[in-house]
C-alpha cells in the first residue's frame, strides 16, 4: 500500500545537475529545497497559502455562520454510527444463534 511505500523510502536522494556546479551552488540549492520543504509542511503556511485570495474575516465569518449546522450534522452522523454499530452487533448475535441452533438441530 502507500502508506507501506512511505516508510521504504530513503533520505538520500541521488540528483544528476547535467551541469558542472560548484560544491558551494549545489550545498546552497540543497538548502533552499530543504527550506522549501519545511514551509510546504508547514501546517500554518499551507492554510494561509489557501486563503490568501479571501479575507481571513470573511472566512471566519462564514465559517461562524455555518458552524451550528456543522456541529449538528455531526452529531446526527454520530448518533446514526451509533446506531449502525448496535445493528450490527445484534445481527451477529443473532447469525451466531441461528448458527447454534442449526448446529444442534442438524
Amino acid at each position: 500500500s502507500f502508506s507501506d511505500f512511505s516508510l521504504k523510502m530513503t533520505i538520500e536522494t541521488a540528483v544528476n545537475l547535467g551541469v558542472d556546479f560548484s560544491e558551494h551552488d549545489i550545498e546552497r540549492m540543497l538548502h533552499h529545497i530543504n527550506q522549501l520543504d519545511e514551509i510546504r509542511m508547514n501546517q500554518h503556511f499551507r492554510t494561509v497559502f489557501l486563503f490568501q485570495e479571501e479575507s481571513c474575516s470573511g472566512f471566519i465569518s462564514e465559517f461562524s455562520k455555518r458552524q451550528p449546522r456543522m456541529l449538528e450534522f455531526l452529531k446526527d452522523l454520530e448518533e446514526n454510527a451509533f446506531r449502525l454499530d448496535r445493528m450490527n452487533k445484534g445481527a451477529k448475535i443473532s447469525s451466531v444463534a441461528g448458527s447454534s441452533v442449526g448446529a444442534i438441530g442438524g
